[in-house]
């Protein structure tokens, strides 16, 4: 946030029209300060202007207005201001400073990172441009460099509750869970108060599986800022951790009741509403979070570009679509077909804003989502018995249970045809395609299965929740996933691809390693740190169990063990693409 101080008004002109016109000029900055400061804005850029108009050039007054401009969200305005006042006084600190601020404002990293360097050299005990510096390197996941810069913040100002916070943060987003706790708790007890502070230490607990201490800091910042739509998402997420949903519904509501368009605040209102049997609702929350989750997809593959020309193709071919698809169709051949000839498959690339205007709306959209209603009858197969299951999987160390036909014959089919033909396949990553519960992947059918094994095998089950749910898919040229664990209790992944389509029966479903991921390790480390999970490895022993794929075959595991793609061959065709299916139940530090 810019700051708003008396400045010592900078001397222009000759200096006996500076003597004549200072007095008056003083009072009224004086008076334009003073509204600034209390937040009548238009008071005080009144006066900002009617000193600019006497003296165009008056830096002060230039900067001043710049900020009032930043306040209202005008960042551009506020840089011309403000590059004007330097122009006249190049030295000020303050006003590189705030400069700095607005070009973050516009999304202009370098510019602002500049005018923060240029601040700190001519004031190296800038607190305030040192924090901006680091609250933006942050965003630009530079984390080393901006806990450099918070903690010469921190030398700087000690004991100031924002920087403490901030450089919290910046731990946490660094997946360093306990040293932003150790900061966001010296940042409440300096400030009590101090609402941030309270709410990001109770994620940070919460991510480390202290649900009570999350809980407790939740509630603090939900007393400190009741109006905060975050900070009630927190503590109901916290308590549906708990298993108190009556109390984490009544958050979500608070929630989306301040933030009726904020997507997670549905998202999660859903899965508690699943959690207690109420799946309609739990659909009609699904449905609004994926349309207001609905973003620019900037990156893109060859392997994404065809996959979405084979499946519009299919649905074509099966009179889904009409000849409209067909203009959509040359659209993503022309982008595909300007790829450097050498590009490899998997690489993954930005797209630029010409190839964006040329793939959208569909790109970010979705074409087409045919419904997929619960059944009438149970949705699962005749493998889920819950005295076979339910032994097989407490009986292994660790814990395993195969289960084939999982799902009735006619949920396989409905599913099958269900992600062969919606197109919300957006997230693009090395080996694989993927589809999350926000991107649409949440009908009521898929409810119904999750609901139902939660029912079925209670043993295993019924402490925990759905909490995520996603399919992938990967073509002939695909890998699919590296070694990783996931962040539940229980992982189900079963696969709906038809048999015929693998080339090698005895593969191409599952690795899973009879090692689990360390409790202390952080999100980023046990689900995608290829060198600490295999020295971990190695240490422990790479004993590990092949599932081969199996249609309509599921893995039950405890989802905190190491686990990867197996090695996998499929056959060329949009209809025979590997396609799996994954529900993580419960919290990893509950089991």
């Amino acid at each position: 946030m810019a700051h708003v101080e008396r400045v010592e008004p900078a001397k222009y002109g000759a200096p006996q029209a500076a003597a004549e016109t200072a007095p008056d000029r003083d009072e009224i900055l004086n008076m334009a300060v003073q509204h600034h400061q209390a937040g009548r804005l238009d008071e005080a850029d009144g006066l900002y202007r009617l000193l600019l108009d006497v003296e165009p050039e008056f830096a002060d007054a230039l900067h001043l207005s710049g900020l009032i401009r930043l306040a209202r969200n005008q960042p551009g305005e506020a840089i011309e201001l403000i590059g004007q006042a330097i122009d006249g006084n190049p030295g000020n600190a303050a006003y590189h400073g705030n400069l700095g601020r607005a070009y973050a404002a516009l999304d202009d990293a370098d510019a602002a990172l500049e005018s923060f360097r240029r601040a700190v050299e001519l004031n190296p005990n800038s607190a305030e441009s040192l924090a901006s510096m680091g609250q933006l390197l942050r965003k630009l996941a530079r984390y080393g460099e901006a806990i450099k810069c918070l903690e010469q913040a921190r030398q700087v100002q000690p004991g100031s509750a924002d920087i403490e916070s901030t450089l919290g943060s910046v731990y946490h987003a660094a997946n360093r869970l306990e040293e932003a706790v150790t900061c966001y708790l010296r940042a409440v007890e300096i400030n009590p108060d101090h609402a941030a502070a309270h709410s990001n230490l109770g994620l940070a607990l919460f991510d480390l599986g202290d649900l009570a201490g999350a809980i407790q800091h939740d509630r603090r910042a939900v007393e400190l800022q009741p109006e905060a739509p975050a900070a009630h998402l927190n503590l109901g997420w916290a308590l549906f951790g708990s298993a108190d949903n009556s109390e984490a519904r009544k958050h979500f509501k608070a929630a989306i009741k301040l933030a009726p368009d904020m997507s997670e605040a549905h998202s999660k209102m859903a899965l508690c509403y699943l959690a207690s049997g109420a799946l309609e609702d739990a659909h009609a929350h699904f449905k609004r979070a994926a349309r207001l989750a609905v973003r620019p997809q900037r990156s893109s593959a060859l392997f994404k570009l065809n996959h979405d020309i084979d499946q519009m193709r299919h649905l074509y071919a099966r009179g889904i679509a009409g000849n409209d698809i067909q203009k959509i169709i040359g659209c993503y051949e022309s982008v595909r077909d300007a790829m450097p000839y050498d590009m490899a498959h998997d690489e993954i690339f930005k797209l630029s804003e010409a190839q964006r205007d040329k793939l959208n709306p569909n790109y970010d959209g979705a074409y087409y989502v045919p419904a997929c209603p619960m059944l009438e009858i149970s949705a699962l197969g005749k493998g889920v018995g819950r005295r076979q299951v339910e032994s097989s999987y407490f009986g292994l160390e660790p814990n395993l249970a195969v289960v084939d036909d999982l799902l009735s014959q006619d949920a396989l089919l409905r599913l099958r045809a269900f992600c062969r033909e919606a197109t919300i396949w957006k997230d693009v990553k090395p080996g694989y395609l993927g589809t999350y519960l926000n991107d649409g992947f949440c009908e009521p059918l898929l409810l119904q299965i999750a609901h139902e094994l939660r029912q079925r095998l209670p043993a295993i089950f019924a402490d925990h929740p759905l909490i995520e749910m996603w399919s992938y898919k990967c073509d002939s040229d695909l890998s699919g996933l590296d070694k990783h664990a996931d962040c539940a209790a229980v992982n189900v992944n079963f696969w709906i691809s038809p048999d015929e389509a693998n080339c090698r029966p005895d593969s191409g479903s599952l690795e899973v390693f009879k090692a689990e991921a360390p409790l202390s390790w952080d999100f980023r480390r046990y689900n995608n740190r290829q060198d600490a999970i295999d020295q971990f490895l190695d240490a422990e022993g790479r004993d590990s169990m092949i599932i081969p794929h199996r249609s309509n075959r599921a893995v039950i595991f405890n989802s905190n063990l190491f686990h990867k793609t197996d090695d996998c061959r499929f056959r060329s065709g949009y209809i025979n693409r590997r396609t799996n299916i994954t529900m993580l139940f419960g919290h990893r530090y509950n089991r």
